[in-house]
């Protein structure tokens, strides 16, 4: 039996074997600044600018008025995607660490005092690429999550129908978001090697997996 390695303890299967390590590049470049997310910020926090110098031209001259500063919040929304959102996003690569296995992929972040260990399964593994670069990434799971959001509505009334009386028409309206996310080892040197061995240590364990039960079903047939 193999020995688990040091801080592994309770984790690990018996018989895992570790395959490879690293942490992802922390660096900030100028390219994370640019991109769909770019375009859609700058749009999103004109708009916002627009609507508060609206706000402000059709407000009382005289006078400190509340209303046009609603549109704060909005703007400030608008600058964290321009310039936070990758500077953040930075920050967890420079506290992530990635792990490989016989088995299984792990990602664990230490994040502000809160420890975080993800498992990802050979068997969960739905969404197998790699996207070559310097550094590149291997994705290897795709996650998607539904929610629904419900707003009240209410239609017309009929002829001769007071509205909130019965006989008046009213309901929900429910509409359905659907979000993916994905799942990897992002911005790692050698990614070509790292996606290799991840394939073959995949196929190593389907091929065990399928001789056990091969050999589960002819005991089976023996008996």
């Amino acid at each position: 039996m193999s020995k688990v390695p040091a801080g592994w303890e309770g984790i690990l299967d018996e018989e895992e074997q570790i395959l490879w390590q690293d942490r992802p590049d922390g660096r900030l470049r100028p390219g994370d600044f640019f991109g769909f997310k770019l375009v859609f910020a700058i749009f999103f926090t004109g708009f916002a600018v627009l609507w508060i110098a609206g706000a402000r031209w059709m407000s009382p001259s005289d006078g400190f008025d509340l209303f046009p500063l609603f549109g704060v919040p909005f703007v400030l929304v608008g600058l964290y995607m321009m310039i936070g959102a990758p500077i953040w996003e930075a920050h967890i690569r420079r506290n992530t660490w990635y792990t490989l296995t016989d088995r299984a992929a792990f990602i664990a972040t230490d994040l502000r005092g809160k420890r975080k260990l993800e498992r990802h399964g050979f068997e969960d593994m739905n969404a197998l690429s790699l996207a070559e670069g310097n550094p590149g990434t291997v994705w290897f799971r795709r996650q998607t999550s539904s929610y629904t959001t419900t707003t009240p509505h209410r239609s017309l009334p009929g002829p001769g129908v007071v509205p909130g009386m019965p006989g008046s028409v009213g309901g929900r309206h429910r509409r359905t978001r659907t979000t993916t996310t994905y799942k990897g080892f992002e911005r790692i040197t050698d990614a070509r090697r790292v996606y290799g061995l991840l394939l073959r240590a995949k196929a190593a364990r389907e091929e065990a997996a399928s001789a056990e039960k091969d050999a589960g079903d002819d005991t089976g047939r023996g008996d």
